[in-house]
């Protein structure tokens, strides 16, 4: 009679538990690789986005010093046109920096300067939520249809969000 070794199980299901658990890690890290890459691809699009409106941030008040100095409003037009010149300064930061950069130069400066991190936070805060505010694109993204009305969303989100009748429960 064959010897039959009662620990012989237990091994091969400690061998198959180590493989899943190898294969889940592999595949955690894979994912967590793809999810900074799509992460990063979007910061360097927004990033672009922004420094391309900053430009255009920038010509605008070059106009504007540009029609101040016309009407002789020299000192004015000075100061608006040096505000251009800094827009245009950070544009250009934002444009050459990557993400790594840019979170280590903000840490770097909420570590040094705690006080004027919180104040710059507080007013980029303020003036986003005014230009969100003038756009238009909050009431746009957030509003609710009236009843009877058709949905705002995209279908596929109305989808994802279990369809026009709300999310399905369990």
């Amino acid at each position: 009679m064959a010897d039959y070794d009662v620990n012989e199980p237990k091994s091969r299901i400690q061998e198959t538990v180590e493989g899943a658990k190898e294969k889940t890690k592999e595949a955690t890290e894979q994912m967590k690789q793809e999810a900074t890459q799509r992460a990063r691809s979007l910061f360097t699009n927004q990033r672009n986005r922004a420094a391309e409106r900053l430009e255009g941030v920038a010509s605008a008040f070059r106009e504007t010093g540009s029609h101040l100095r016309e009407q002789h409003h020299q000192t004015v037009a000075n100061y608006t046109e040096e505000i251009a010149a800094q827009v245009e300064r950070f544009s250009g930061y934002i444009r050459e920096r990557d993400v790594d950069q840019i979170v280590s130069e903000i840490e770097n400066l909420a570590r040094r300067q705690p006080p004027l991190f919180l104040g710059s936070t507080f007013a980029m805060g303020f003036l986003l939520a005014r230009f969100l505010k003038s756009s238009g694109v909050q009431e746009a993204r957030w509003s609710r249809p009236q009843i009877g009305s058709e949905s705002t969303l995209p279908e596929e989100t109305r989808e994802g969000l279990g369809g026009e009748s709300g999310p399905m429960l369990p």
